[in-house]
């Protein structure tokens, strides 16, 4: 467990995923954005320890969809946190 996962409040029902590359991230938008997922590219909040700086938020309900998604078209990630 991270420790942004063991300290982040967990009253918002968004979640984070962090892409190995930002190319990764543009295909990931693209891919969620196609597949009716609502989602933005945001700064990824201090305390997530990454290379990459910009992340994409959606919605947690849809966090086993966009695993799924991002498994089935190879897109590489660092993981997905819980904002």
């Amino acid at each position: 467990m991270s420790l942004w996962e063991k300290f982040a409040p967990k009253e918002n029902n968004k979640a984070l995923l962090i892409c190995s590359s930002t190319h990764h991230l543009l295909l990931a938008e693209r891919l969620l954005s196609d597949h009716g997922i609502q989602s933005k590219v945001v700064p990824v909040p201090q305390g997530i320890v990454t290379h990459c700086t910009s992340g994409i938020e959606f919605a947690s309900a849809k966090e086993a969809e966009v695993k799924e998604l991002l498994e089935e078209h190879e897109i590489a990630h660092e993981g997905i946190y819980r904002l």
